[in-house]
């Protein structure tokens, strides 16, 4: 049996030159194991991970609030966002096949250019001005240092 083995072994390894080599050409076969899947590892229990938890390191910005109350919704009333979402696609649809992509479109095209108004005007902010004058330059009288290595002009 070990000599038929090694027969077939030695024809694999002559038929298949294109392939990586042997790892470990020196070990005979009969020592070569193969390496059991490892179980991934826990992370711990929820509690320590929740009692860890700080928001204030997240550095979260006023536009991620109406995406943390969605995901809060969906997490305590799955069902009543699955009914309005669904209610929602069959208005769009049957908006869509009684009015026309035409007018549809046209009422998309009000409803985002009033968005953008509501947005622009919550945006404007005043005018931002320097509070202080710019100190002057410490180096403007000290040759450039650069200079020197620039090729020279010809």
């Amino acid at each position: 049996m070990s000599t038929i083995r090694e027969i077939l072994t030695e024809e694999r390894r002559k038929t298949r030159r294109h392939v990586l080599p042997d790892l470990a050409p020196h070990v005979p076969v009969e020592h070569l194991q193969p390496v059991l899947a490892q179980a991934p590892k826990r992370r711990g229990n929820l509690l320590a991970r929740l009692k860890k938890f700080r928001p204030h390191a997240l550095r979260l910005k006023p536009r991620h609030a109406g995406w943390l109350a969605a995901f809060a919704l969906v997490l305590w009333q799955p069902m009543p966002v699955l009914i309005a979402m669904f209610i929602g696609f069959w208005i769009v649809f049957l908006g869509y096949a009684l009015f026309g992509p035409e007018r549809m479109t046209h009422l998309r095209t009000r409803v985002t250019r009033r968005i953008a108004r509501l947005l622009e005007q919550r945006r404007a902010l005043p005018e931002l001005r320097l509070r202080r004058e710019p100190e002057p330059d410490v180096f403007a009288d000290r040759p450039d240092p650069f200079e020197r290595i620039a090729p020279k002009a010809r």
